[in-house]
């Protein structure tokens, strides 16, 4: 940890740094753009430079997107990635009842604590949390699987009922598509559109821009 903080400390890396943020920040205000495309436009940009100037550049790319998807969440109640989606139920209400500067430190403040506490906790959790991780099998992560889904329809506005129907609807929707371990078509219905499954910025773009 200390060797890799060491190596930040460069101008090089710094600069890197400063620009992977900017450009994270400008990904992910545009809706369906998250942390791992960011880095994906930035990969053929990186060859020939130092290791910590090219990983401070992804990083920050991709941690820049953390806060920016939550501006289209704000101010306009289109989520800019799937993470920022509960910021529509408290954000933008601020928004339109003229506050929305607020809401925006708010979330700003939130992420960078949240970055440097996550980031503190997973250095120290590490050595404890990796034979757990390599110990879980297909039975645990569908338990957690089942168990997340659970959790967003008891928080859900409204009743239970409509939070677990909701929750199972879009587990059919994500089942579009090609199985990834036998790469058999699910719920293609013969179409060879719905084979790469429904796209993520498409349903977003579908769900709250068009609607909002």
């Amino acid at each position: 940890i200390v060797t890799g903080l060491a190596a930040l400390l460069t101008p090089q890396a710094i600069a890197f740094l400063v620009i992977g943020v900017v450009y994270g920040l400008v990904i992910g205000i545009l809706p369906g753009l998250g942390g791992i495309v960011a880095m994906a436009l930035l990969l053929p940009f990186t060859y020939g430079f130092e290791t910590a100037a090219t990983l401070a550049l992804l990083l920050g790319a991709h941690i820049g997107t953390i806060w920016g998807s939550s501006v289209t969440s704000i101010l306009f109640n289109v989520p800019g990635a799937a993470k920022s989606l509960a910021l529509c139920f408290d954000g933008y209400p601020l928004t339109k009842q003229g506050q929305a500067t607020r809401a925006l430190g708010a979330s700003a403040t939130a992420a960078l604590l949240g970055g440097l506490i996550g980031a503190v906790f997973l250095a120290l959790s590490i050595p404890i949390v990796r034979p757990i991780m390599l110990a879980l099998g297909p039975s645990e992560y569908l338990m957690m699987a089942i168990w997340g889904l659970t959790i967003i329809a008891t928080f859900s506005e409204g009743s239970l009922l409509k939070g677990m129907v909701a929750a199972a609807l879009g587990v059919l929707v994500a089942f579009i598509g090609m199985d990834i371990v036998t790469a058999t078509p699910r719920f293609t219905f013969g179409s060879e559109f719905l084979m790469d499954g429904v796209s993520f910025p498409v349903a977003m773009i579908g769900m709250f821009a068009i609607a909002e």
